[in-house]
């Protein structure tokens, strides 16, 4: 439930995305997550009607009080950045996404802690096979060469720009591809944060912990205000941000004038489009 309730998260990792992927996705998020949880799990009748329940509520939440935050935030990162957005502002746009992120996973928390106390050891091995088939193509990055990495990185960071932007040109994507052999490879620490994440929860339900028990590890391990950060976690989320600005403020650099332009116009007009699906009925 973590990941597609933030929308925003959504809007960072579009790569590959149309607005009107975006948008669809966002309205139809109670159906997805669904779909997604119950592939995990395999839901009983009352774990079904549980997630069905807490879904809608929290989702009318969201596209009511958070919702227009996103759109907000794109008009200001739009302002921002028509003619640099540089190091600072990527450092305001962190923190105004964590702020998002973590007043969305402080009101799912209890929900979500609740329903991991209901898990049976027998969903787990249903859950082990699909995160198990998720991981495998982050593993088969990090067994990957050193130009492979780095030509994955660079489609990642070029993928992202241009969905703002539009088409990069061949000096900018041969810059994409320098700036991303200097990110770090990542994919090393992205699979022992999930493996650690895997593990305590295997922990929980095998030791059939309370909840309690159960929203100390998840405020813990989502770095919630307040709770003791997860190392593995906080090194992870660290590391990734880090990442993020640096490759997002090199790319920033050798932007032209219309691209700058075509992306403010883009992010106004989402921003728009998001404020119109926050008034509208659930």
């Amino acid at each position: 439930m973590r990941r597609s309730i933030l929308v925003f998260a959504l809007l960072l990792v579009c790569a590959g995305c149309t607005k009107t992927v975006i948008l669809q996705g966002y309205k139809r998020a109670d159906t997805l997550l669904y779909v997604r949880t119950n592939n995990y799990f395999d839901l009983d009748g009352a774990q079904s009607s549980f997630v069905k329940g807490k879904l809608k509520e929290h989702l009318s939440w969201h596209r009511s009080e958070e919702l227009p935050r996103v759109a907000d935030l794109l008009v200001e990162i739009a302002r921002r950045g028509k003619e640099k957005f540089g190091h600072d502002d990527a450092l305001w746009m962190e923190s105004q996404i964590l702020g998002m992120r973590d007043r969305t996973l402080t009101r799912i928390e209890p929900d979500c802690s609740e329903f991991l106390t209901t898990l049976n050891e027998e969903q787990m091995v249903n859950f082990r096979a699909q995160f198990a088939k998720e991981t495998s193509e982050i593993e088969e990055e990090f067994h990957a060469n050193q130009d492979k990495k780095a030509a994955l990185r660079a489609k990642r960071l070029t993928d992202f720009m241009e969905f703002w932007t539009g088409s990069l040109d061949s000096a900018q994507k041969a810059k994409a591809q320098e700036i991303a052999r200097d990110l770090p490879d990542l994919t090393a620490m992205r699979l022992a944060y999930r493996a650690h994440g895997m593990a305590q929860v295997e922990r929980l339900v095998r030791e059939k912990a309370g909840k309690e028990k159960t929203r100390d590890f998840l405020r813990s391990f989502w770095l919630l205000p307040g709770a003791r950060p997860d190392p593995v976690a906080k090194q992870y989320s660290n590391e990734s941000w880090k990442s993020f600005r640096t490759g997002t403020e090199r790319m920033d650099g050798i932007l032209t004038k219309e691209q700058r332009k075509k992306a403010a116009d883009k992010m106004i007009e989402l921003a728009q489009d998001l404020r119109k699906i926050s008034l509208e009925s659930n």
